[in-house]
C-alpha cells in the first residue's frame, strides 16, 4: 500500500462470510491500520480462513482503506472448489488526495479467481 505522503492508513475487511474468520496482518500481528509512507510502504497481508463445509462457489468479502475524508474499498470474490488450493497476492496504491485507486493482483496457477 501507498500514500502520497506519510499518514495512517485505517483498514478493515467487510462483508465477511458467515462462519469464515479473515484479518489483515502486518509484521506478524493482526492489524486494523498501517503508516503508508511513499519511500516505505507497509506490506499488510490479507489471511482468510475458509470452514470445511463452505458451499462451493463464488463468495465475496471486501478491503478497505480509510484515512482522512478518503475511503476506497477493493472487492474480492474468493471461489471456493473441492481440492483447490492456493494464494493471491494483491498491491494496492491509496491516493487520498484524488479519491483514485490503483489495484493489481497476481493469482498462482494453483488458484481459483472468479
Amino acid at each position: 500500500m501507498t500514500a502520497p505522503a506519510p499518514q495512517r492508513v485505517d483498514l478493515a475487511v467487510e462483508q465477511v462470510p458467515p462462519g469464515w474468520t479473515a484479518e489483515l496482518r502486518g509484521g506478524g500481528f493482526v492489524v486494523d491500520g498501517v503508516f503508508a509512507d511513499p519511500e516505505d510502504p507497509p506490506t499488510v497481508t490479507l489471511e482468510v480462513a475458509v470452514p470445511p463445509d463452505a458451499a462451493q462457489g463464488p463468495q465475496q468479502l471486501a478491503v478497505t482503506a480509510a484515512t482522512g475524508g478518503a475511503r476506497t474499498t477493493l472487492p474480492l470474490t474468493l471461489r471456493v472448489a473441492e481440492g483447490v488450493a492456493g494464494g493471491a497476492e494483491l498491491t494496492a496504491e491509496f491516493s487520498p488526495c484524488t479519491r483514485s485507486r490503483r489495484w493489481s493482483c497476481s493469482t498462482p496457477r494453483s488458484a481459483t479467481s472468479a
